[in-house]
């Protein structure tokens, strides 16, 4: 019966109780990235640029249609209140997910 605190599909030298060959193998594969590299990441600074673009825009359409920027005729009032709310709205709410780090989860 194999024992249960082992993985038979990988190498007997890779398993994690072998520590020494494992966190040799762990280096090799993934780096150091658990000793303080703070190195930016491309893929976090696009994101970052991109929410911040997405929320500048949502913010800014909202706040567009609140003044009725594109002349639209009175009988569009209501629909153009309630979509300029909800772009606001839901720009901060878009803010507040990248700051507090919700959408990183995701």
């Amino acid at each position: 019966m194999p024992d249960k605190n082992h993985n038979t599909d990988t190498p007997k030298d890779m398993q994690p109780d072998n520590n020494e060959e494992f966190e040799r193998y762990r280096r090799q594969m993934h780096g150091q990235e658990d000793q303080g590299d703070t190195r930016p990441q491309t893929g976090r600074i696009m994101r970052l640029l991109f929410t911040i673009l997405m929320v500048i825009v949502y913010i800014g359409m909202g706040i567009l249609l609140l003044i009725n920027f594109f002349g639209w005729d009175t009988t569009y009032a209501w629909p153009r209140y309630t979509v300029g709310c909800v772009l606001i709205v839901y720009g901060i709410w878009r803010a507040y997910r990248h700051y507090a780090g919700i959408d990183s989860r995701l």
